[in-house]
C-alpha cells in the first residue's frame, strides 16, 4: 500500500478542527510575554505533533507487513522480528518498530 500524503486542504482541516476544540492546558501559551515566546512555544508543540503523526503512520505501515516473507535470495519462507529502530527527523526523534528478516542457511539479513 503506497503511501498518500495528505493534501494541504486536508492539513488545513485537521487544524482548524483541532483549534476549535478546547486548547490544550498547560502548553505555555496563555502565559507567553511576547510574539518570540508564543511563537516558540507553538513550534514545540507542531514538532511533537509531527513526530507522534510520523511514528502512527510508520506503525501503521509496519504492521501491513506480512508475519513471514520469502527470503530474497532462496525464495524459503522466514519469520519476520520487530527492531526498534530510532530515526532523526526534521521534527525531532521518532520510534520505528522495523520489520526484519534473517535466513540461516543463505546467510541472509532482510
Amino acid at each position: 500500500m503506497a503511501f498518500r500524503p495528505p493534501s494541504p486542504a486536508d492539513i488545513d482541516r485537521a487544524v482548524r478542527a483541532w483549534m476549535d476544540s478546547s486548547p490544550p492546558l498547560g502548553t505555555g501559551l496563555d502565559s507567553a510575554e511576547t510574539f518570540a515566546d508564543i511563537e516558540q512555544v507553538s513550534l514545540r508543540i507542531g514538532r511533537a505533533v509531527a513526530c507522534q503523526l510520523s511514528e502512527r503512520a510508520l506503525h501503521a505501515r509496519a504492521g501491513a507487513e506480512p508475519a513471514e516473507v520469502p527470503c530474497p535470495q532462496c525464495g524459503q519462507t522466514c519469520r519476520t522480528t520487530r527492531h526498534t529502530r530510532r530515526l532523526i527527523t526534521v521534527a525531532g526523534e521518532v520510534a520505528y518498530d522495523e520489520p526484519a528478516g534473517h535466513r540461516v542457511a543463505c546467510r541472509r539479513d532482510f
